[in-house]
């Protein structure tokens, strides 16, 4: 096996490879997030390649499991450093807000949709079927003021919701936030 850093390929028992091959995915995985991950991981192989030059003294030497876990002791257990993360914010449970994206008006659907874990189709579809058959209902009650009223009360009521309801980006963020669970 290569290590960065070193141009001597290492042979290694089948064990001794599956364990190295393990602490460097454990390494990657808690590295994902450090904006220089890659570099610290060459930084990494490189070091274990060193701890394994002296076992190279006679040629055509493998190390074995035993040896390998040792060296990976001495390279200790890899953490991402905690300064470099901003601390999650606390979970506050489902609350209103509007989704800014996928939205198709302000977003207010959306986000009664990321609130209640629904489709934000159907939630729209019984918005305008709701207000469909309110209409309805009013049209034959007099020459079209009924109507007037209920459309000028259906637009401020909408924009009453886009100013009260704070933004969120993404139905994701919301759930990040809320703690609620994404539903498939």
């Amino acid at each position: 096996m290569r290590l960065a850093g070193h141009a001597r390929v290492f042979v290694l028992t089948d064990d001794a490879h599956a364990e190295l091959l393990d602490y460097l995915d454990r390494a990657r995985t808690a590295l994902c997030a450090e904006p220089e991950s890659d570099e610290t991981l060459r930084d990494l192989e490189a070091s274990i390649g060193d701890h394994l030059e002296p076992f190279y003294a006679t040629p055509d030497t493998a190390v074995d499991e035993d040896q390998m876990l040792t060296i990976l002791d001495q390279a200790g257990a890899i953490t991402p450093d905690p300064a470099s993360h901003p601390q999650p914010s606390p979970q506050r449970g489902p609350f209103w807000a509007r989704i800014t994206e996928g939205k198709w008006l302000g977003g207010a659907c959306l986000g009664i949709a990321a609130r209640g874990g629904f489709d934000a189709a159907w939630v729209r579809g019984i918005s305008v079927g709701a207000a469909f058959l309110v209409a309805g209902v009013l049209a034959p009650l007099g020459e079209g003021i009924p109507m007037l009223l209920f459309i000028a009360a259906t637009v401020l009521g909408y924009l009453v919701l886009l100013l009260a309801l704070p933004p969120i980006k993404s139905v994701r963020e919301y759930q990040r936030i809320s703690g609620t669970a994404v539903r498939g």
